[in-house]
């Protein structure tokens, strides 16, 4: 057979695509274009699946999250959602619907003002208080400290910028436009950058691209064909999606080897710092790749999509997630198994975390907003049909992070020291009693990070970057219990004072990679970081790895 390699560039990924075929549209002619017919109740029904898949698909993968990385799900693991999952996570676990009350903050600020700026969105963005993580949370501190997009999701001043968040709350960007890819984008650049940037936004582009792709065709072929269509080609998001759908047209009944060959070409990103020489990967791209293979190898199966996704492993819950929510808007709310309606249906109405928004009213409004939108734009709506007079997104421009910095060395600052040492006397100061007790009865060593307010930490290096992996730990109350405490430090490069840095303790507020800079020139640096002031309480400021960045590719 003939192998992916020998097939010339991007061949397959047009020539493969079916004849489109509308199981619950009709197309009519428009002077030389096309026009979608659907009814009503069709409309409401794709709406009601495209969020309903993305609630389920969230909490079919929960359980698995982030614990497969760069390895696929083994089939001897059951996942399933047993009745009630749905509700048992909500109480317990709102956290893990971050991919859903994060697009509900931007929704909301979308009903009140459809014109509104980047920046309005990031003041709302900014003003919210659920938990977040990487890109989302970065994006949260700098807006916080007067840093506003497009800088707030900037490689420079967000590292995290090609990881996977804007990708995973941009669905609604595509269920605001049915059909309207161009608007689709143009929403999509107002509020991608605000937390992310090259790789990262184009997530949120192809992700919302799909979504409104899958309201006026079932080809699930074609609707990720339209999702890649306003990728630019050079960049690394076009090339990972177009070999998974490369891959897919030569072995059609693999999915594990399709996964197998994507891991293996791209598994040395420079992305996240948190996955530098690592198998961990929160990237866009990698992370996209699996939500393709999942629809690909799903076969129009929401069951088999669903769970395809959630087996390639690492961002394991908003792969699904989108999977779902993609496949839920071609198929409908009907359609989906009952044995996951009912899971939705009795969570219906209860409220996301810091939210005002349930499921149900989300729906509702941007039901309501989507109508509009499809009037607004050559459509034409009454009680019983809604008519869309779908069109096509520009290219997007190519943007490439970190694009001469690629991370050479990561330097471990944990260490092993004795019991009795002055540093392990410290430490022992800042735990829990209980804890305390038991390590003084049963341990002769400690292997601590670096704590900085024990003293100041520097390190020389030949690059034009780095990122230091940190955080202040607080085990006494625990670090989802921190109170709005605050402390700082100031960083040296080559002997001149760079910044000060500002580090809120409060989990909502916190910084969250400890100290970066990719503005150096290549060659000789030296730094040095040191924490303004004592000890706050009985925090730790911990330092984890130095991550070096060059001006060339190392291998």
């Amino acid at each position: 057979m003939k192998k992916i390699k020998d097939m010339p560039k991007y061949y397959l990924l047009f020539l493969s695509i079916f004849p489109i075929v509308y199981l619950q549209c009709t197309i009519l002619d428009n002077e030389g274009g096309s026009i979608i017919k659907m009814t009503r109740s069709t409309f409401s029904d794709k709406m009601k699946g495209a969020w309903a898949g993305q609630l389920i698909g969230v909490t079919y993968g929960y359980p698995v999250e982030f614990k497969y990385n760069t390895a696929m799900v083994p089939d001897t693991l059951n996942l399933c959602l047993a009745p009630g999952t749905m509700q048992k996570v909500y109480k317990e676990s709102p956290g893990a619907y971050d991919d859903i009350y994060v697009e509900l903050t931007f929704l909301d600020v979308y009903s009140k003002n459809s014109n509104a700026s980047a920046r309005e969105y990031a003041e709302a963005f900014g003003k919210t208080n659920y938990w977040l993580w990487f890109a989302n949370q970065m994006a949260r501190n700098n807006i916080r400290n007067g840093i506003l997009p497009k800088k707030s999701g900037h490689w420079i001043w967000n590292p995290e910028c090609t990881s996977i968040d804007f990708q995973i709350e941009a669905d609604f960007i595509g269920l605001l436009y049915p059909g309207l890819r161009a608007q689709a984008l143009s929403l999509a650049d107002s509020i991608g950058h605000i937390m992310a940037y090259g790789d990262g936004y184009y997530g949120g582009v192809f992700v919302s691209q799909m979504y409104a792709a899958a309201f006026i065709t079932d080809d699930i072929q074609k609707v990720i064909a339209d999702g890649l269509a306003a990728i630019p080609e050079k960049s690394r998001f076009f090339q990972m999606i177009s070999d998974v759908i490369e891959y897919h047209n030569i072995y059609p009944d693999d999915w594990k080897a399709n996964w197998k060959f994507i891991s293996d070409k791209y598994s040395n990103e420079n992305g996240s710092p948190f996955g530098v020489f690592d198998p961990w990967n929160i990237e866009a791209s990698m992370n996209s790749a699996h939500v393709v293979t999942g629809l690909l190898y799903g076969g129009g199966d929401f069951e088999k999509t669903m769970d395809i996704a959630t087996r390639c492993g690492n961002d394991a819950d908003c792969n699904p997630a989108t999977a779902a929510g993609v496949l839920g808007t071609i198929m409908g709310f009907n359609k989906i198994p009952d044995k996951y309606k009912k899971e939705v249906v009795a969570v219906y109405d209860w409220k996301f975390l810091d939210s005002e928004y349930s499921l149900g009213i989300a729906i509702e409004v941007t039901e309501k907003l989507a109508l509009e939108n499809i009037e607004e734009n050559g459509g034409k709506i009454s009680d019983t049909v809604v008519v869309i007079s779908p069109n096509k997104a520009s290219l997007s421009e190519l943007e490439v992070a970190r694009p001469n910095h690629y991370p050479t060395e990561k330097i471990n600052l944990w260490r092993s020291i004795s019991i009795d040492d002055p540093s392990a006397h410290e430490y022992l100061t800042t735990l829990p009693k209980d804890k305390r007790t038991n390590l003084i009865n049963k341990r002769d060593s400690l292997t601590l990070a670096t704590d900085l307010f024990s003293g100041e930490y520097s390190f020389s290096f030949s690059g034009n970057g780095y990122c230091v992996l940190g955080k202040v730990v607080n085990e006494a109350a625990g670090e989802w219990n921190f109170t709005d405490d605050t402390t700082s430090a100031s960083v040296f490069i080559d002997g001149q004072f760079k910044e000060n840095v500002f580090f809120p303790i409060g989990f909502d507020n916190r910084r969250f990679l400890a100290f970066f800079d990719y503005t150096l020139e290549q060659g000789q640096h030296h730094v040095r970081i040191v924490a303004k002031g004592k000890r706050v309480k009985d925090y730790r400021f911990e330092l984890y790895n130095t991550i070096i960045y060059e001006d060339q590719n190392v291998e």
